[in-house]
């Protein structure tokens, strides 16, 4: 039963497309709070004002927004699929 869960999940199409959302969205997460540091001036009006961190999280949080609950979506699918 379990095999077979695990199974649909991953042919989920999906999950698929959501894994795709969430990898990019993880990685220009990670690369925007990597960017933070860097600004000179500092203070929360210049990481409003940095391009090179609000362009990337932006992206992030709108690749996590919607692969997250695709990739939720397909578990759930998965789990009550009768076969």
């Amino acid at each position: 039963m379990r095999q077979r869960l695990l199974a649909a999940f991953r042919e989920s199409v999906l999950f698929r497309v959501g894994l795709y959302l969430v990898v990019p969205g993880s990685i220009l997460l990670i690369w925007a709070i990597a960017n933070l540091n860097r600004d000179p001036n500092g203070g929360v009006g210049a990481i409003a004002n940095n391009l090179l961190f609000s362009i990337p999280l932006l992206g992030a949080i709108l690749c996590l927004a919607a692969g997250l609950p695709l990739c939720l979506f397909a578990l759930l699918t998965a789990a009550f699929r009768k076969r």
